[in-house]
């Protein structure tokens, strides 16, 4: 039953980029979209790279350093407190 639904749902996200694609600011926003996805791809990559990094830094800075009264028992839950810092920072320097 399951294999039979996701069939299902890719035709109807393609029925509503089909109406979407009717409107001419969808248009101008895909076609931008399209031009600048490799600056896109870079910046996500720069992002995920430096978020990887930091949640490691937090993981040994504070997880390993104090394991009974830390929050940050991996990496991955390190990743988890990264975004908002970063990203604070990064408006910052702009």
């Amino acid at each position: 039953m399951l294999e039979a639904v996701s069939p299902l749902r890719i035709l109807r996200i393609g029925r509503l980029f089909q109406v979407l694609n009717q409107f001419k600011s969808m248009r101008i926003l895909w076609m931008a979209l399209k031009a600048s996805l490799h600056e896109l791809t870079v910046l996500l990559t720069v992002t995920a790279v430096a978020a990887f990094f930091f949640s490691t830094l937090i993981y040994y800075a504070e997880g390993k350093r104090n394991p009974a009264f830390s929050k940050f028992i991996s990496i991955p839950v390190g990743l988890w407190y990264v975004p908002v810092p970063l990203h604070s920072v990064c408006l910052l320097a702009l």
